[in-house]
Formats: C-alpha cells, sequence, structure tokens
C-alpha cells in the first residue's frame, strides 16, 4: 500500500559548528562509513545500507548481488526472519523504522523472476569442506566456501534440503518452491548435495574420506515431551514429528479438538498449521499472552484466525480425553522473577482428542562422539570458540546445536562466519568482521528527510487465509519498494546531499560527481565545522589539521 510523503526541512543552526575557526586554520573535515545499527543488528551480517541504498537508486540486481553477497537466501529470509534489524533502525523512533525484510523479499523474489545468479570462484584451492546438515547453517557455509573457491560436499540424513526451513515452517509462510529455487542456485555454484545420507560419525567421515574440515549444523529437529499425570486416551505428539508429517503429506490421527501445549513460534505454527488442516486448535500457555515466547505479530495472527487460547492455564491431570487446567497467578515480580507464576486453587476442565507438545527442541550431537576432546554445554550444546571451531581441531559447527539464539538468520550468520574462518583455517589467512561502535540517533542531525511513511505488506483476510496454505503476507510492489528504501536515513555513510557543498562559508567544498563525494580545498577551508553540524547521517567528522593541501574525501 503506497503511503504519501512530504519534505520536512527545519533551519538548521550552523552557528553550532563554529568553535574551530580562527586566523589559523586546526582542524578539517573529512569523510568516513561509520556502522550503522541495521547491521550491527543484523545476524546473518548483511550490510542492509548497501543494498537498500542500491534499491532505492533502481539498481535491483546490483542490491541483489550485494545482499546474497552475505546471505544465499533473501527469498527465504525476507518471508521468515524475525527482522531484528528493524528494531534497530534508527528510523523506529521517529515514525517506523525501514521495512527491510520487505525489501530483502523483494529483492529475492526479483532475482527469482528473472535468472539473476552469481559467478563462480575464478580459482579452486584443492581444499574439500563436508558440511553435516543443510539447514541454513549447512546452506550458509556450502554458498559462501563454494564462492571461495573450495570443494563443498552437503550430506543430509533427509530426502530434501532446508532442515527445519523446510521441516518447521509452514507453506504459508515458506512456500517449498521458494527454498528449492535457492537451494538451487546453491548447488549451480558447484556444491555437491548427498541425501537419505546420515552421518553418524563426523570423525569417522573426515579421516577416512579425507575431508579437509568439516562443518556440522544439524540442528535441533527432537521435540521435547514432558510427562503428564493421568490415565491418557489420547495422541500425544510432539510439535517437530507433527509439522514434518505435514509437509511430508504423512497423515497424524488427531481427531477435532487438539491441545497445543506451549506459547513459542513453534506453538503458532502448529495451531495455524492445525486450524488449516480441519481441526480445532486448543493452546494452553503457562504465562500471560505478554510473556509469550512468540513474537507478538505471530500470536496476534492466531488470534485473528479464531484460535483458542487458554493463558495463565497448566495441564494438571487427563483422564480419558477430559483435561483439567490448573489456574496460575502471576506473581508481582514476574517480570525479574524466574518463577513468575504461582498456582491458584481454581481449576477447569476441557475435552481435547489429541495433544502436542510445542515446549521446545533438543539437540542430537551424537554424530561428534567419537571426537575426542570435544566439549559440550551442561545443556548438551557443542562449545565453539569465535571462529565457529569446536575443541576439536578441524571440526566446526553452527546453528542450533551450539549455544546462542536459536532461530534461521543467527544460524546464517553462523554458517557465514564458519566458512571464513574454515577458509582462513585452511589457508593459514586472517579474517575479521569487527565493526565500529552504532551511529546513534542523536548523532544524525535529521534538518532534512522525507516524512514518508512505512510501506506495510498487505495480508490476506483472516477468514479467508485459514482455509488453505496460500502465503498470508504479499510481496511489496516496485513503486512501494523506491519509497520505502526511500526513508532511509543511510546511517554513518554520506549518501551526497550536498548539505555540506551549499553550508560551507567559504565554498571550500566542490562536488566531485555521483558516487565520488566531494574535495575539500584546505587553502580556503576555516575548520569551523558548520559541514558536520548540518550533515543528516553523521558521515563527516573535523581532525586535527595535517596540511594545506586539497583532500578528496
Amino acid at each position: 500500500m503506497l503511503t504519501g510523503s512530504k519534505t520536512m526541512t527545519p533551519v538548521v543552526d550552523l552557528k553550532e559548528g563554529r568553535q574551530g575557526t580562527g586566523p589559523v586554520t586546526e582542524q578539517m573535515p573529512v569523510w568516513t562509513d561509520k556502522t550503522p545499527p541495521c547491521v550491527s543488528h543484523c545476524p546473518a551480517g548483511n550490510d542492509v545500507r548497501k543494498w537498500v541504498k542500491l534499491a532505492k537508486a533502481g539498481q535491483d540486481q546490483a542490491a541483489w548481488e550485494a545482499l546474497v553477497n552475505e546471505n544465499p537466501l533473501a527469498c527465504v529470509q525476507g518471508r521468515v526472519c524475525y527482522h531484528p534489524c528493524q528494531s534497530g533502525c534508527n528510523r523506529a523512533f521517529v515514525n517506523g523504522g525501514i521495512n527491510i525484510h520487505a525489501i530483502e523479499r523483494y529483492l529475492g523474489d526479483k532475482a527469482l523472476e528473472n535468472g539473476w545468479t552469481m559467478t563462480e570462484a575464478t580459482a579452486k584451492t584443492g581444499k574439500h569442506v563436508l558440511i553435516v546438515g543443510s539447514g541454513p547453517a549447512g546452506l550458509s557455509c556450502a554458498w559462501h566456501l563454494a564462492r571461495l573457491g573450495h570443494d563443498v560436499t552437503v550430506r543430509e540424513a533427509s530426502a530434501h534440503p532446508g532442515g527445519m526451513l523446510r521441516y518447521g515452517i509452514p507453506a504459508y509462510r515458506l512456500p517449498k518452491d521458494i527454498l528449492d529455487n535457492e537451494v538451487a542456485r546453491i548447488e549451480a555454484m558447484g556444491v555437491k548435495f548427498e541425501y537419505n545420507t546420515r552421518v553418524d560419525d563426523v570423525n569417522k567421515a573426515r579421516t577416512e574420506e579425507h575431508f579437509d574440515a568439516v562443518f556440522t549444523a544439524v540442528g535441533a529437529q527432537t521435540g521435547k515431551m514432558i510427562p503428564l499425570a493421568g490415565h491418557l486416551n489420547v495422541p500425544v505428539v510432539d510439535a517437530v514429528t507433527y509439522l514434518h508429517n505435514v509437509t511430508e503429506d504423512q497423515s497424524t490421527e488427531l481427531g477435532k479438538r487438539v491441545v497445543v501445549y506451549g506459547g513459542g513460534n513453534t506453538a503458532m505454527d502448529v495451531c495455524r498449521t492445525l486450524k488449516r488442516r480441519g481441526h480445532d486448535p486448543i493452546v494452553i500457555f503457562r504465562y500471560s499472552r505478554d510473556l509469550m515466547e512468540a513474537h507478538k505479530f505471530e500470536a496476534d495472527e492466531a488470534i485473528e484466525e479464531d484460535i483458542e487460547f487458554h493463558f495463565l492455564r497448566t495441564i494438571e491431570n487427563i483422564e480419558g480425553d477430559k483435561f483439567t487446567l490448573r489456574h496460575q497467578k502471576l506473581k508481582d515480580d514476574a517480570a525479574t522473577n524466574p518463577e513468575k507464576i504461582e498456582a491458584l486453587d481454581e481449576t477447569s476442565e476441557i475435552q481435547a482428542d489429541a495433544i502436542i507438545m510445542a515446549l521446545g527442541q533438543a539437540i542430537d550431537s551424537s554424530l561428534l562422539e567419537s571426537a575426542e576432546g570435544l566439549e559440550k554445554s551442561r545443556w548438551g550444546e557443542v562449545l565453539v570458540n569465535d571462529d565457529m571451531q569446536t575443541t576439536v581441531a578441524g571440526i566446526f559447527a553452527g546453528g542450533d546445536m551450539v549455544q546462542g539464539d536459536k532461530n534461521a538468520t543467527t544460524a546464517l550468520g553462523h554458517g557465514r562466519r564458519a566458512a571464513k574462518k574454515i577458509n582462513a583455517w585452511l589457508t593459514d589467512t586472517q579474517w575479521n568482521d569487527n565493526q565500529g561502535s552504532d551511529v546513534l540517533l542523536k548523532e544524525l542531525n535529521l534538518w532534512y528527510r522525507p516524512d514518508t511513511e512505512q510501506q506495510k505488506e498487505s495480508m490476506r483476510d483472516p477468514f479467508e487465509r485459514m482455509r488453505d496454505f496460500h502465503e498470508v503476507v504479499s510481496t511489496l510492489s516496485e513503486e512501494e519498494i523506491r519509497r520505502e528504501a526511500g526513508r532511509c536515513f543511510s546511517c554513518g555513510q554520506c549518501y551526497e546531499c550536498d548539505g555540506c557543498y551549499a553550508a560551507c562559508p567559504e565554498k571550500a567544498i566542490t562536488r566531485l560527481g555521483n558516487g565520488n563525494l566531494y574535495k575539500v580545498n584546505m587553502e580556503r577551508c576555516t575548520g569551523c565545522g558548520d559541514c558536520v553540524v548540518q550533515c543528516p547521517s553523521h558521515a563527516i567528522h573535523m581532525v586535527p589539521f595535517e596540511s594545506a593541501e586539497s583532500r578528496s574525501l
């Protein structure tokens, strides 16, 4: 939906910058790139500012290339990422952050429509890396290693690639043909995929088949279960198994009314899937709505689809198909107290034909058991260092099987980082992605900005969408994308607005043309700092004067 825009141009007080002026020039302006918060908030390492800028200019293919240079799954991530970059966006504190994931989705979809591809590595290294698991971490690692010139073999225990992207995310959020097309692009880079091939012993595979390094990313694909009191006469299934069966079109006998026990994102995927398959889901969650682990928009969409919720309830007992629910009360210090609730005397009863446990997932790291010296956390996660390397040299790990956030975007970032570090380990080189401090909102001089409202994707009507597995959210149009990308403040990077050129009282700044920034004539510059005060993106700062020579910046 297109929304209007206008330009707000308050008068900027240029007198603020004149502390450095005088008979002798003591300081001079320099233009430097600084880290925008959207980049530092992205677990996948995307250079968001770069491809948003290119999208704004209408250079869609160049924008897509900049995007997939870090993230090979643009279409996928434009649909399933929970976009932490947007919560970090400085514009979020003004009139809504940039709709970054919508731009990402648009670029990814356009790449598929037009058959855009990336060039293969120009030189082979002769090194061969085994990747175990084809989820987001494995796919990302394979992509980057192949582009660095290594031979890559991906072994996947299932018949199809994607891991939890395929088997854990319903089609109304991520159509499987989208995933398949993006995997095909990775395969076209020369990556070899071996399906229905389970690796039970990573150390054995590495030594006997002479792989130079291994990256393990098998995810957390075992649903957690808890014991239930009573005499059950209903099926009990874990959420991971249920969603896997739906993807494989395998039947699960559940009956009409199905309890979903849990309040995370997986619970929302399960209950909305049940609704679309003709069941009446009933979500039971021990805490309040505000304390749900699921993202707010996920719960909102589920409620819009007329799904029944019981908050502050736990299952105390099941007799046959009768569920006794114990009512709970939030403690006064629930926000900080790990034991957020206390049981009340009150109970209630519901009838249900089955229960699906959506209480989290467990890791199966048995494939690493024979690796002598491998260390794990007390929760069973594989311990890795900053290089994503385990305590066994040459064996790297990432995704849900290591410590950290458990989501596709973090896993993608693990895969990218592991690939860079594996390459450095194999080639005896160095790689680091150290970033400077973020550009803060208070550092921006927003005297000029388009006051455009955020462009939002349209959503299907709840009554219609809950009847099928077609996508709920649509892709923005080209016109909407241009407008949305144009909202970017370009935090920490000059976008050649010519404000400094116009503000300089000595006419010391010369424009060098599109993309070439500016030149400062230090024979004219007095070091007044007016250029810094007016810079909307905090891309200019003053440094001690070095010489009277003109500088291109």
